[in-house]
């Protein structure tokens, strides 16, 4: 039992450190950010139903067969993968090289989850570190303001992968290009272009460029 125990605390140890010293990458300035910016106090419009992922809070019942240092550390464990999704709170707007909105223009995306059906039962400590991760492709549509937006879900991780608009050109790459990083206690941590800080701000929005051809 003891030795049980101190696997467990080495396994929690480990996924701790493996959240806190995960690799983000550096910040880079927009190259698009020299373009004219976009018009100010334009509503936004709510984003198509999107399923809100709801997290298990029900708390287990311990098994006589557990004794409570054992039940403690496997609940700890538990606590730590579900604490990853954070509500995520997206906004983008897409607009022309001169400023103009284009509706229609699809936004591609990546949400990086914790799947939280794996920890339904105990037997979540018999997987594999990165069994609990998902990744969901998003697809987002701009409005006739050119706004679009991604809430009522929740999540780590949201990345985008490129922005599309028939008649339209883009300067993106295809693949990861910017995104953020959502932790525990409100952190909101960019990635590859500061300007993502503005993604989280519903009256300014990250802007996208698209050229008319």
């Amino acid at each position: 039992m003891k030795r049980i125990c101190i696997v467990l605390i080495l396994a929690a140890l480990a996924f701790y450190m493996w959240l806190i010293l995960r690799p983000k990458p550096a910040l880079k300035e927009n190259a698009h950010s020299l373009l004219p910016p976009p018009a100010t106090n334009v509503e936004t419009a709510p984003f198509p139903n999107v399923p809100a992922a709801v997290v298990d809070t029900n708390v287990f019942i311990r098994p006589n067969s557990i004794d409570e240092d054992h039940w403690n550390r496997l609940m700890l464990i538990r606590q730590l993968a579900l604490s990853q999704n954070q509500p995520i709170e997206f906004y983008a707007r897409v607009l022309d090289q001169d400023g103009k909105p284009i509706a229609g223009a699809k936004v591609f995306l990546k949400l990086t989850r914790t799947d939280e059906r794996m920890f339904e039962t105990t037997n979540y400590f018999s997987r594999k570190m990165g069994d609990e991760v998902l990744i969901i492709p998003v697809e987002l549509m701009a409005d006739s303001n050119g706004w679009l937006e991604l809430t009522k879900t929740n999540g780590y991780f949201l990345n985008i992968w490129g922005v599309k608009k028939e008649g339209y050109t883009s300067s993106y790459p295809d693949g990861n290009f910017a995104g953020v990083h959502f932790e525990p206690g409100g952190v909101r941590t960019p990635t590859q272009d500061i300007q993502m800080t503005n993604a989280w701000n519903p009256k300014k929005g990250y802007i996208l460029y698209l050229q008319k051809y």
